[in-house]
């Protein structure tokens, strides 16, 4: 993967051997405007990281966490758990244990 800066520090993100980007971010995800190009640059390294090594820490969304860690596989786990809005209990339940 690469990227390439526009003329307003915007990030495009390229596939090895595309010329349309996979990827433009403009800004922060949380809408702030990058403060220069380095740190654009920089917040594009980390997400080219982030998707071809699955052990580099996660692209932050804020100046104020540029990066934060991948979730663990128990965090996901738990997160699943929350999302079905049902408790431990009640799969128990559910599952006739």
């Amino acid at each position: 993967m690469r990227y390439e800066l526009d003329e307003n520090n915007g990030i495009n993100i390229f596939e090895e051997g595309n010329e349309i980007p996979v990827i433009y971010q403009p800004h922060w995800p949380d809408n702030t405007p990058w403060a220069d190009a380095a740190e654009a640059r920089s917040w594009a390294e980390i997400k080219i990281a982030e998707i071809t090594d699955p052990e580099a820490p996660l692209a932050g969304n804020s100046p104020s966490e540029p990066t934060f860690p991948r979730p663990t596989e128990e965090d996901m786990r738990l997160a699943r758990l929350r999302a079905t809005g049902l408790s431990v209990d009640d799969l128990k339940a559910l599952l006739g244990l």
